[in-house]
C-alpha cells in the first residue's frame, strides 16, 4: 500500500492511499484513527481538508467532497457532493484557495472552480 497524499487541518491529519482508503487521525490523541472512508473501485490521488470538508481528487476523474464531521461507516461512505472534472484520466493535483478549487488533471489542464 502506498500513501498518495497527506494534509491536515487543526488537530486532524488525513491521508489517501493506494488501497482506496482515506483515513483521518487525531494528532492530539497519539494518532488515534477517527474515520476511514473506503472509495468504490478507485482511489484518491490527491486531497485537501478545509473547514471540515474533505475534497478528494479521484483516479477516475471525479471530485468527491466529504463532511469529516459525519460518521462515514453509518452513511456507507457516501460523499456529500460528486462532480465529474475530466472525462479522460485522473486528477493529478488539487488545491483550495479562498473560494476557489484548482485542479490539474491528466491532460495537463488546469481547471478553476468557484465554490
Amino acid at each position: 500500500r502506498w500513501i498518495w497524499s497527506l494534509d491536515h487541518e487543526g488537530n486532524i491529519l488525513s491521508s489517501t492511499s493506494s488501497n482506496s482508503e482515506i483515513r483521518l487521525w487525531d494528532i492530539n490523541e497519539e494518532l488515534r484513527e477517527i474515520s476511514r472512508i473506503k472509495l468504490q473501485s478507485t482511489f484518491a490521488m490527491t486531497h485537501r481538508l478545509r473547514n471540515s470538508l474533505l475534497y478528494a481528487g479521484v483516479y477516475n476523474g471525479y471530485l468527491h467532497v466529504y463532511d469529516t464531521r459525519i460518521n462515514h461507516t453509518e452513511t456507507n461512505n457516501t460523499p456529500i457532493h460528486i462532480e465529474r472534472v475530466t472525462p479522460r484520466g485522473y486528477i493529478h493535483a488539487l488545491e483550495i484557495q479562498d473560494n476557489y478549487i484548482l485542479i490539474i488533471h491528466k491532460s495537463s489542464t488546469l481547471c478553476l472552480y468557484d465554490q
